[in-house]
């Protein structure tokens, strides 16, 4: 049991370069609601990850309106959802929105502030410098808009089961074999807890990632260049990777969350 969760602790990082960019979809408006897909930060000193947002933060919005935004932000971090909204005016230059909060705002009237933007494909990226967590990113996708151009594994999965040969283990709740990717188009990350000599061990590993000519290839944040095969079924909501190994075929599959 202990060589097979190694084994498959392995090839779940060689599954993180799985992911496609496409930058050739057209664009939309920046005038709409934006809710946040998925984010990166260096949240409580663990090195920065991508991760999807959570119960309370998906509820976030950014209404672009004009020269106008009203955000209205849910923190999670007391487990209440409590909203804070802030309406600004914003000019946009170079990539660049500059922002005053408006004399209408309900908290923090007359602060200026800053935020890094750009359009890859239909999706809206937010980056700034967060007191609290670094550097951040947010990726928004637009209310009413059709993302099903992106590939198939950019989003969050949950891995539920993984096989080597006659064996399967099933995730189950309270056990320590468990894992998640959370990809985007700018990177994913991998999370995996796995057992270890009579310990839970847990993994965060980042990388970089691009498809060429039908083949998925990344490289991990220590350099580890990758390349593996992979597919999708039940209308790509299910993730199923395989590797031939010396103990018989490895498959582990994860279903698709968000």
């Amino acid at each position: 049991m202990k060589k097979f969760i190694y084994l498959a602790f392995a090839v779940l990082a060689l599954l993180a370069s799985s992911c496609s960019k496409d930058d050739n979809e057209g664009s939309t408006s920046l005038d709409g609601d934006w809710y946040i897909y998925v984010g990166n930060n260096n949240s409580s000193n663990k090195g920065y990850r991508w991760f999807p947002p959570n119960q309370c933060s998906q509820k976030s919005v950014w209404r672009i309106s004009g020269n106008r935004i009203h955000f209205d932000w849910y923190d999670g971090r007391d487990g209440t959802c409590k909203l804070k909204s802030t309406y600004y005016e914003y000019t946009a230059n170079n990539g660049v929105f500059d922002m005053i909060v408006a004399a209408d705002s309900p908290t923090d009237r007359g602060k200026r502030t800053s935020v890094n933007y750009r359009m890859i494909g239909k999706e809206l990226i937010f980056s700034w410098k967060n007191g609290l967590y670094g550097d951040e990113i947010q990726v928004l996708h637009k209310k009413g808009i059709d993302y099903g151009y992106l590939d198939p594994l950019v989003g969050y999965w949950r891995l539920t089961k993984a096989s080597v040969g006659s064996t399967t283990v099933f995730v189950k709740p309270n056990e320590c074999l468990s894992g998640s990717v959370v990809a985007s188009v700018l990177g994913l990350t991998i999370y995996l807890d796995y057992p270890e000599n009579g310990r839970c061990v847990k993994t965060t590993t980042n990388f970089t990632w691009k498809k060429e000519g039908g083949t998925y290839s990344g490289v991990s944040d220590s350099g580890e260049h990758v390349t593996f095969d992979m597919n999708f079924e039940n209308n790509n909501q299910t993730l199923i990777y395989r590797q031939n190994t010396k103990n018989g075929l490895m498959t582990l599959y994860f279903n698709k969350v968000r």
